[in-house]
């Protein structure tokens, strides 16, 4: 899969979890619907500037836009992931994130138990 498929991949997740359409989207970042939909099938390369626009659009980092994370090994592919969860979690509500944190401090709590 090409970058510019997974950018256009995330692009759509994000879209979709905000409520947008991708005219609502454009008339956001300052850019046409075509360019919006183009971006999400994955046939047109954004530029930093878009990236920037649209992570500040749905309010994540610009690195929730490049989630790949199969060529990276040990702490880069654990910071990767880390920095993919965080902007998973911008799009979710109030009971979502609560359980994400119950799960995650169980997750943890097994760790530590594992490590002594």
């Amino acid at each position: 899969m090409k970058l510019r498929e997974i950018v256009g991949m995330q692009v759509k997740r994000l879209r979709r979890d905000s409520g947008l359409t991708q005219e609502e989207l454009a008339d956001i970042i300052g850019k046409n619907p075509t360019a919006i939909s183009q971006i999400e099938r994955g046939v047109f390369n954004p530029s930093l500037d878009t990236i920037e626009a649209l992570a500040n659009a749905f309010k994540v980092p610009a690195g929730a836009f490049f989630p790949d994370v199969s060529g990276l090994r040990g702490k880069k592919k654990r910071d990767a992931a880390v920095s993919e969860l965080t902007a998973i979690t911008f799009g979710l509500n109030t009971y979502d994130i609560e359980t994400l944190n119950i799960l995650a401090t169980g997750l943890k709590a097994r760790n530590d138990d594992e490590k002594t």
